[in-house]
């Protein structure tokens, strides 16, 4: 008997050790897919972040190349107008000449 008492013992403790096991295998499992979500949407924010440095880079960028595109046609367009003025009457007669003279 007492063999027999003994190999119920065994499986009793060879039972209890598995249920141990398991309910540690599920914690682990539990912890482990906690960990994935938690790593995963920190690399969302991350990405976020990054992306909005980017973003806010690419308008420094665009707005530093607006403003001297805008700065180039100022000066291009006071540069027209102080042509036109310096030039203005001298036109004016060439214009009046052809058209007077018949040259044209």
């Amino acid at each position: 008997m007492d063999i027999i008492a003994e190999i119920l013992e065994a499986d009793r403790l060879a039972e209890e050790t598995l249920l141990r096991a398991e309910n540690e295998c599920r914690e682990l499992r539990s912890g482990a897919e906690s960990e994935k979500e938690r790593l995963l949407a920190s690399a969302e924010n991350c990405r976020t972040e990054l992306t909005k440095k980017a973003d806010s880079a690419a308008e420094v960028k665009r707005s530093a190349a607006m403003e001297q595109i805008r700065a180039d046609e100022e000066r291009s367009l006071n540069k027209l107008e102080k042509s036109f003025s310096d030039n203005r009457e001298q036109w004016a007669e060439e214009i009046f000449h052809r058209i007077t003279s018949g040259r044209g």
